[in-house]
């Protein structure tokens, strides 16, 4: 919205328009900041994986590969046992 002008005489109207149109801005900025604030308060900042986090993994996963290894190998001396019993006596 354009205000108007009468050649570059400006009338009352049109320095109150252009006063409460930087009041508006410059309110909508002072809001902005303030939910940027509040929403960098509440939420957690990113944090660089340590080495200790790096360790703790790899050992969980090594423990699930031994967990499943033996899983396997005994099913396998289980039924290498079974069919000796059945078969072989």
């Amino acid at each position: 919205m354009q205000p108007k002008r009468h050649g570059k005489i400006k009338t009352l109207d049109d320095i109150q328009r252009e006063r409460s149109i930087a009041e508006r801005e410059e309110t909508k900025e002072r809001i902005v900041t303030d939910v940027r604030d509040v929403m960098s308060r509440f939420s957690p900042k990113p944090r660089k994986p340590r080495l200790r986090t790096y360790i703790m993994w790899g050992i969980g996963i090594i423990l699930l590969l031994l967990i499943l290894a033996n899983f396997i190998l005994f099913n396998v001396w289980a039924f290498r046992e079974l069919v000796k019993a059945l078969f072989f006596g």
